[in-house]
């Protein structure tokens, strides 16, 4: 099956054709604004349950965009104690200290380190 935008172009378009089997219809009364957001959130949750991580754990989110987002949210339900999002848009931090990021670190790319070692220094030490 095509995936648009990756292997057929039209992601980006007003309307698209789009084959059956890739279609999944969104429950009356639901706005297409909050179905919108099936994607990134099963995503995010997916991406949380094969980190198993849970109570006394620490997370880092590198990227604080939607996918981002709401890997914070899905991280403190599973419970995870620490969660630092790390990203360069001072917005986006700010939706993830909202999102209940411990703390919302941010990085220049012209340092010389890995932004990933930078985060791990914004961890208190245990």
């Amino acid at each position: 099956m095509p995936n648009l935008g990756v292997t057929a172009p039209g992601a980006y378009a007003g309307y698209v054709t789009v084959p059956h089997g890739q279609l999944v219809a969104l429950p009356d009364g639901l706005p297409v604004e909050m179905g919108a957001h099936a994607e990134p959130l099963a995503v995010a949750l997916t991406a949380v349950t094969l980190a198993r991580v849970g109570s006394g754990d620490a997370a880092l989110v590198y990227g604080a965009g939607t996918i981002g987002l709401n890997v914070i949210m899905c991280l403190r339900l599973a419970g995870v104690d620490l969660i630092v999002a790390a990203g360069r848009s001072p917005g986006r931090r700010a939706a993830a200290a909202a999102a209940t990021a411990a703390t919302a670190a941010g990085f220049t790319w012209a340092t010389g380190s890995e932004p990933a070692d930078q985060a791990i220094a914004w961890l208190p030490a245990r």
